[in-house]
């Protein structure tokens, strides 16, 4: 039942996306889950195809198939929500928070050239300490987060 719900929803969503092309598909704030379901779902099917198909029985890629199957559920289950799009209010809602999500990329952006900078700093300073590359991507990301030994520590 569930590999002929998900085509259906993977037809139906192609079909959308054929009719309205990418610019107007993408201006639904839904469409956009939409879209990630999909591609969880077809990497869901090659991986679950290739984990059938190979030629000794490998069970890691039929499990991290359904691995990949339940992380879609992180998408699925506000997918639901959808239902609340018909009350004013909530659409309101998700106009600001679309706005505010396109500010935090936009921050996201800045915060990460000024991690860059101290990141090339670290790695390439000549000190007596010289630190891996991965530490000092911990150390930067830790400082970003709010460093607290009591929570890194652990």
């Amino acid at each position: 039942v569930f590999w002929f719900w998900s085509a259906g929803f993977m037809l139906d969503e192609l079909v959308g996306f054929n009719e309205q092309g990418f610019s107007l598909y993408i201006m639904s704030f839904w469409n956009i889950f939409d879209l990630g379901i999909l591609l969880l779902l077809i990497l869901y099917y090659c991986m679950r195809i290739y984990g059938v198909f190979l030629p000794t029985p490998n069970h890691g890629w039929n499990d991290s198939a359904y691995d990949v199957l339940a992380a879609n559920a992180i998408l699925l289950l506000p997918r639901i929500f959808s239902v609340l799009d018909h009350y004013q209010y909530f659409s309101q809602l998700l106009l600001a928070f679309r706005l505010m999500a396109i500010d935090l990329a936009a921050v996201l952006i800045l915060v990460l050239i000024s991690c860059s900078g101290f990141f090339v700093f670290f790695t390439l300073s000549n000190t007596p300490n010289q630190r891996e590359y991965s530490d000092v991507a911990y150390k930067i990301f830790q400082i970003l987060m709010g460093f607290t030994p009591a929570a890194w520590e652990v």
